[in-house]
């Protein structure tokens, strides 16, 4: 710091104990945070206000997300429980289609995660899964298969439907 500048001075604590005057700081800091400032900024800010050195201004930083991450947890949390009772009343209810409750059974699987992705993968005879430069030969040849079939049985398919005097032979 250069000598022609005095220090940030200290917070005025006076009465208040040290947590409510980090209550303060960490909501001074959440504020800024949702805000959308730039961390820079919001430890600039809190050093000068607060009169704070930086790793304490990066530490309220970190307890003003972690407060916010709590809260967003728990609002997920509770619109998950609200739509589950949703579906588990549409299951419970015996007038409701058959369709309605199987859909929402599977909503319920995947609101709980209970739903596994699918693999899809090229394997051979014995269900090992193919190195990908084999398995993209083998599609191309498959590919080139198919192709072929189509065209013998386009050409086969037409030449039938055209008399035998106006078929052009090469």
């Amino acid at each position: 710091m250069p000598s022609n500048q005095s220090p940030a001075p200290k917070a005025n604590r006076g009465s208040k104990s040290l947590s409510e005057e980090n209550q303060i700081r960490v909501a001074e800091a959440r504020s800024m945070l949702e805000a959308h400032y730039h961390k820079g900024d919001i430890k600039s800010h809190l050093i000068q206000r607060f009169g704070i050195t930086r790793p304490t201004a990066e530490r309220l930083i970190t307890a003003a997300r972690e407060e916010i991450l709590l809260e967003l947890r728990d609002v997920k949390e509770w619109a998950r429980a609200k739509s589950l009772s949703v579906y588990q009343a549409i299951i419970r209810d015996e007038t409701t289609p058959v369709r309605d409750r199987i859909k929402a059974q599977i909503a319920i699987d995947q609101l709980l995660g209970l739903r596994e992705p699918t693999k899809v993968a090229m394997t051979d005879t014995a269900g090992r899964d193919l190195p990908p430069d084999e398995a993209r030969e083998r599609l191309s040849s498959l590919a080139l298969t198919i192709a072929e079939r189509i065209k013998t049985s386009e050409k086969e398919r037409l030449g039938e439907a055209i008399p035998a005097k106006a078929r052009v032979i090469k």
